[in-house]
This record gives C-alpha cells, sequence and structure tokens, in this order.
C-alpha cells in the first residue's frame, strides 16, 4: 500500500480593515436571515421556514480549512459527494438520494450550472473562508423552476461592509501543492465592493488504477470574482456581480468497469464566466420592494486524450427576472406577497472532434415561469407559507409546481415544522440528443423523453437548550421521484428486455 506523507505551511495577512457608513432601506444580508427562502429580496429568518435549512457560516469555512466548496458540504446532513480522480476532477452532490442534477446550485444568486450538463461540476469552486452557504433540501421548484426538485445550495461571498479590509492567504505543500487567495472589500460613499482571487494547484498523486498504474493526477483551479453594490438613493440599490473560472485537471480512462488505466496527456479544461446585473427598488418605508435583474453564465469544455482533443461542449444561459414584494403588519400578524417573472434561454452545442460522432448543431430552450407567493408570520409563535408556480417551456408540456411550509413554537424550547412541496427537472441536452451517437462507442439520447417530477413532504422537530447554546433537529422526509430518466447500456438494456422492457440501447430512458 502507497503511503504519502504530507507537510504544508501557510501564510494569512490582515492588510487593513475599514468601513464606512452609508444609509439604506434594504435590510443587510448577515447570517441570521437566508435569502434562498423566499423570491422577496428582504430574506427570511430560518427559524420561520417549515422545510429543512442549513447555514454553513464563515466561521465554519474558516474552522474547517476546507479549499474547495465541496469538502464542507460532506458535513451537511442527508448529503453526498462524489469525485471522479483527485482534486479537480468532476464532482457531485446527492442530496437525500437525489441524482446530482436534481440539486440547484447559486453563486452569489447567480444559476451556475453548465446549461450542456444541466448540473453544476463543484470541482471549480473554490472556497472563500469568509463567505457563507445556504442550504435548503426538499423540493423547491415552486421558487425556482426546474433542477430545484430536491434542494437548493446558494453560495455567497460577503460584501465589503460585511467583511472589509483586506485578507491574503499563501501555503504550500507535498506533492508540489501550492494554493493562495487574496480579497479586498471596502465602502466608499454610496458604493460598496469586493475583488478576490484564488488559485489552487497540485501535481497530485497515483489515483485508482489497475495493477501497475503510475500516473499523478494533478490539477491546476483557479477563479476571480469582483462584487459590487452602489446605494444611489436611500430606497434604490444596483448590485453587479462578475466571476470567472478555470480548471485544468489530469483524467485517466476507464477499462469498461475493471477499473482506470493511464492514460498519458489525459486531462480537461473548464472554463466559466458568470455575470449579474440588478436594481432593487423600495418603496412605502421598506413595506413594498421591487427587485430587477439579468444573469448569465458561459461554460466551455475540453478534453484531452493523449494530448489530443477527443470531446467538448459549450453551454450558455441568459435570465431575467422580476420579483416584488409586499408587506402588511396588523399587531401580531405580519402578511406578506410576494410576486416574480423569470424568463430563461439555454443555448448548448457539442463541439467534439467529427471523428467521435457528435452532433454540432446548435440548439436552444426557452422557459418562462410565474411564481405566487404568500407568507404569514403569528409573532414569534408560527408560520405559514404558500407558493405556486407555472412554467412555460418550448419543448416541453407546461408544468405547475408548488409548496406548502409552516412552523410552530412552543416556548423557547421547541419548535416543529413541515413542508410539503413538487418538483420538476427537464432532460438534459445529452439525454435529449445523445453524445456522440455515431461514434466508436455512442451515447444515444432520446427525443421523446419528458421531464422529471417529484413529490413529497417532511416533518421535523427542534430543540433548543442552554439559551441556544445546545440544539438538536430530527426530521422524517418522504419524497417519489417519477419518469425518473436514466442510461442503459447493452447490457441493461438486454435485461429491461427480457423483463418486457422496450427501451433503445445505449442511451437515455
Amino acid at each position: 500500500m502507497p503511503v504519502h506523507s504530507l507537510w504544508g505551511a501557510s501564510l494569512i495577512a490582515i492588510l487593513m480593515a475599514g468601513s464606512a457608513q452609508a444609509q439604506s432601506r434594504f435590510p443587510t444580508p448577515v447570517d441570521e436571515l437566508i435569502v434562498t427562502g423566499t423570491r422577496s429580496v428582504e430574506g427570511v429568518d430560518p427559524d420561520r421556514l417549515g422545510s429543512s435549512v442549513t447555514l454553513i457560516s464563515a466561521e465554519d469555512i474558516e474552522a474547517r480549512q476546507v479549499r474547495l466548496v465541496s469538502d464542507v458540504l460532506r458535513d451537511v446532513p442527508g448529503f453526498a459527494v462524489s469525485r471522479t480522480g483527485g482534486v479537480g476532477g468532476f464532482t457531485q452532490v446527492r442530496v437525500r438520494g437525489s441524482e446530482s442534477n436534481h440539486v440547484l446550485t447559486l453563486i452569489d444568486g447567480i444559476e451556475a450550472s453548465d446549461p450542456f450538463f444541466g448540473e453544476f461540476d463543484f470541482a471549480t469552486l473554490l472556497a472563500d473562508d469568509v463567505a457563507r452557504v445556504e442550504i435548503l433540501r426538499g423540493a423547491q421548484s415552486a421558487l425556482y423552476g426546474s433542477d430545484a426538485i430536491a434542494g437548493v445550495v446558494n453560495y455567497i461571498t460577503p460584501s465589503g461592509r460585511e467583511a472589509p479590509g483586506g485578507r491574503m492567504r499563501v501555503e504550500a505543500g507535498s506533492d508540489n501543492t501550492f494554493g493562495g487567495a487574496a480579497r479586498f472589500g471596502n465602502v466608499v460613499g454610496p458604493l460598496d465592493y469586493v475583488v478576490s482571487f484564488g488559485v489552487q494547484k497540485t501535481d497530485g498523486f497515483v489515483g485508482q488504477t489497475l495493477p501497475g498504474g503510475v500516473r499523478e493526477l494533478g490539477s491546476n483551479l483557479w477563479g476571480m470574482a469582483a462584487k459590487a453594490n452602489y446605494q444611489v438613493s436611500d430606497n434604490l440599490r444596483l448590485r453587479a456581480v462578475v466571476r470567472h473560472t478555470d480548471t485544468h485537471a489530469d483524467a485517466n480512462v476507464s477499462s469498461f468497469g475493471r477499473g482506470q488505466v493511464d492514460n498519458p496527456g489525459g486531462n480537461y479544461d473548464a472554463v466559466s464566466l458568470y455575470g449579474f446585473l440588478g436594481a432593487d427598488l423600495s418603496l412605502m418605508d421598506g413595506r413594498w420592494t421591487h427587485s430587477l435583474s439579468r444573469q448569465g453564465v458561459d461554460a466551455e469544455r475540453d478534453s484531452y486524450t493523449t494530448e489530443r482533443r477527443s470531446g467538448g461542449d459549450q453551454g450558455r444561459r441568459e435570465k431575467l427576472s422580476y420579483a416584488t414584494s409586499f408587506r402588511i403588519e396588523a399587531g401580531r400578524l405580519v402578511h406578506r406577497f410576494t410576486g416574480a417573472a423569470d424568463w430563461e434561454k439555454e443555448t448548448f452545442q457539442n463541439t467534439s472532434p467529427p471523428i467521435v460522432g457528435a452532433d454540432p448543431k446548435e440548439r436552444s430552450i426557452n422557459n418562462e415561469g410565474l411564481v405566487g407567493q404568500y407568507d404569514l408570520e403569528v409573532g414569534e409563535s408560527a408560520g405559514l407559507g404558500v407558493a405556486l408556480r407555472q412554467d412555460w417551456n418550448d419543448r416541453f408540456d407546461d408544468a405547475t409546481t408548488y409548496r406548502v411550509q409552516g412552523f410552530w413554537r412552543f416556548g423557547e424550547m421547541l419548535r416543529l415544522r413541515g413542508a410539503a412541496g413538487s418538483g420538476i427537472k427537464n432532460p438534459t441536452q445529452t439525454e435529449l440528443f445523445g453524445f456522440n451517437a455515431t461514434g466508436p462507442f455512442p451515447f444515444q439520447g432520446n427525443l421523446l423523453l419528458k421531464p422529471e417530477k417529484s413529490e413529497g413532504w417532511e416533518a421535523g422537530a427542534d430543540l433548543s437548550f442552554v439559551d441556544g447554546r445546545f440544539r438538536l433537529g430530527v426530521t422524517y422526509f418522504d419524497a417519489e421521484l417519477q419518469d425518473e430518466i436514466f442510461s442503459a447500456s447493452r447490457a441493461t438494456a438486454t435485461t429491461l428486455a427480457r423483463a418486457n422492457c422496450l427501451i433503445p440501447p445505449l442511451g437515455a430512458t
């Protein structure tokens, strides 16, 4: 058995700390409020949600000293994280037994999944040790549409006001490992801004290969981001985010179920650009809010075998959203009515070389959605929320999804909660059109596929002791997935055919 010795050293420098004050009618995002559980710009107290919520704070990330966000997600109840090969290998997250493309991933509110693959590769997300992660489990399609069939993961970096000043980290270790990060945030008059940079590099180690494998799987990951808020007036705020990631990782090839074999020159490159522009307007002393945003992602991947380009794809997403929320306070009762409209276009293309049998046609799918949401708070003791969404898609049937959640608090010690809802996940480009349908090892798609659907519920109780310093929570959940899409090899197809199931070989069914 090989033994790897690890050593390292790190340096953290606090460059400066300073802040300025600016007036705003908008609530400042803090760990006690989450923005993922509602379409309202105001956010919501997690203790007022009936669905399961996990908050990973900046203190949690720094204490764990993780360099990839996927590593801290391994601690989340109900989460399973898998990675192909070493650091930089394709990394997937599954929630409560779902598939990885059933989890919606947001980065600073930007829908981050690769439009071609229909899911997010967590290998590309380096951890900022002053960021936080908001997690909702259970179907959230009533708020976010397709992809949120099993839950939502929202990675949020702090503003200049929340984490002012500069911070730098440099570290090195064995296997030619090097890592570093730098960020600077500040508030200058009405402008709140942050710029950051991160890198993680290693020569890696010998992965799981057949006997005789000696190839080390290395990687080089880096990313940079900028985030800004501009307070035009006390009730108008502009927001912008831009993020760029570049991932290069070595990869071996699989030997049809027997393991992996060394593949000198085998690697892949993944480059993604994310952008967000938004404007928030607050009226009637903050009781009526509006939010208009435009966001997008441009993702490109290329794979190489023996230094020759063997595969590739491109995916782009453009999304426009508008949300408005009106709050009515009547004694202990607080009513909040929220409406939202989404327009989304995804464009994707297989750019693999013709020799592998790829279909190079560029395709696109448009989707429009309307959301209606009502939330009721009864002081600190109880709350109820209902959301309904209607989606219109130019390729699939129209879809209606819902979510109901509530809680009831008994004193300071016990809180009962529950939630129910439905979810939907549209087929991906590969599932519909295949990948290399006419190549030597074809993966055929299926144009007759329908969206996957899910419906489920959960019930739980939270206990709090010693002024909240000790907490215990228990949750029971039940979810049913319908019209599941899976890939079948010839062997699987033969087995199902013997069971009187008719499916096409080597494709999505």
